[in-house]
């Protein structure tokens, strides 16, 4: 068993290191290069990797996830794309502005 600072494995991994797409499966992987889940890619583009979450779009739906592949909350895409992913929040542009959004879908307060 892998042990760090005397902590379990994945009891330090919220951070992710890196999310890939490998046959078929969206791989999340923590700090030290290990696998921490996966999950079916089937029909899920991947848009970018924050501190502790990542973003998808699934069938015309912006969608953030954990690092264990659980669906956090998604918001309708229409006329969105996704411009950026970082820290903990993303950025979508629609026609002409940008708005940020949290890892739960919520418009950041600066940007309402």
């Amino acid at each position: 068993m892998n042990y760090l600072l005397g902590l379990m494995p994945h009891s330090f991994a919220l951070i992710l290191s890196d999310v890939q797409i490998k046959d078929s499966q969206i791989e999340t992987y923590d700090l030290l290069g290990e696998i921490i889940a996966a999950m079916p890619s089937s029909g899920k583009e991947l848009k970018g990797v924050g501190n502790d979450f990542f973003v998808v779009f699934n069938d015309n739906k912006i969608e953030t996830y954990n690092a264990f592949c659980k669906k956090i909350a998604s918001l309708p895409a229409s006329d969105k794309v996704v411009v950026r992913v970082a820290n903990d929040y993303f950025s979508v542009k629609r026609i002409w502005r940008i708005k940020r959004y949290d890892r739960s879908c919520n418009i950041l307060k600066i940007d309402q």
